[in-house]
């Protein structure tokens, strides 16, 4: 999944470093619940919508567009920064999420209530994270988004118990992005807390070396 990924040297590598290290202290300071205990409460979303943001921004600075068919090494200049495009769509990514996380608890209330800067940031939000899904696990996992999408798009012209509602396309990506129950759901809340613990647990044990007896 990583094979292809750029070796970044200077302050790239210390950038994708500190936003790495961002990724499990965030779960433990929202496994732990710290926030609250200063008088910070937040929705779940918002620390979902965080964990998302990171990984998106990781992906676009540590993964090439396309895998490297030249035979070029890791010392590759194209493979040891970034390049503008992928620090765009970062950029777009960071807006997007930030956007979210930090709003949300006013955005919610009103998430029925269809504006400019929710369509456009839910626009650019599913574009990024499809992207990023491709980089990482390439078109079939892309490509049942689509469908899944297109699914709920068009499900209303099919009849039987396939039948959906009818939903304009700006609400279907609203809802997808900003609502409590598909990008937010089951998946990115065990990735974000689960996971992401068992790792940095798994990551501990090998360093103080009782991995090795494990393994």
């Amino acid at each position: 999944m990583l094979e292809n990924k750029r070796a970044l040297t200077g302050y790239w590598a210390l950038l994708a470093g500190l936003l790495s290290a961002m990724l499990p202290v965030s779960t433990v300071i929202y496994a732990l619940q710290l926030l609250p205990k200063i008088g910070i409460v937040i929705y779940k979303e918002q620390f979902l919508m965080w964990f998302l943001t990171l990984s998106l921004v990781l992906t676009f600075l540590i993964l090439p567009p396309f895998k490297n068919k030249t035979g070029s090494t890791d010392t590759d200049l194209t493979q040891s920064k970034v390049p503008w495009y992928d620090i765009v769509l970062a950029l777009v990514a960071l807006t997007a999420g930030c956007y979210v996380t930090f709003w949300y608890h006013l955005i919610l209330p009103e998430i029925g209530l269809l504006t400019t800067d929710k369509i456009l940031a839910s626009a650019a939000g599913i574009l990024l994270l499809l992207e990023a899904t491709r980089r990482h696990l390439g078109w079939t996992m892309v490509s049942l988004a689509l469908v899944a999408l297109a699914y709920s798009y068009f499900g209303s012209h099919l009849g039987g118990i396939l039948e959906t509602r009818v939903i304009r396309f700006d609400r279907l990506l609203v809802y997808n992005y900003l609502g409590q129950d598909a990008i937010h759901g089951t998946p990115l809340f065990v990735a974000g807390t689960v996971v992401t613990a068992f790792m940095l647990f798994g990551q501990m044990l090998f360093a103080t070396g009782a991995g090795q007896a494990i393994s």
